[in-house]
């Protein structure tokens, strides 16, 4: 039996957070505020089924130009 959507997503989110943090060089204390600020844990879920087609780094750069529409396109 595979995987529930639950349990999928959650992996996603996980994979890719981590990726994120990598990326921008983060500390542990600096990707809780991304992800509490900008509510990345539910944008990945909200766009699940289209976002995992794109692997972990295309979701990481969807995230970026999410994150930067929120800040106004800087």
């Amino acid at each position: 039996m595979g995987r529930s959507m639950e349990d999928r997503v959650i992996s996603i989110q996980t994979q890719v957070i981590e990726a994120y943090r990598r990326k921008h060089s983060l500390s542990a204390e600096e990707i809780a505020e991304v992800i509490s600020k900008y509510n990345l844990s539910k944008f990945i879920q909200d766009n699940y089924e289209l976002l995992h087609l794109t692997g972990v780094d295309g979701i990481v750069e969807e995230i970026e130009v999410y994150i930067a529409e929120c800040e106004g396109g800087k």
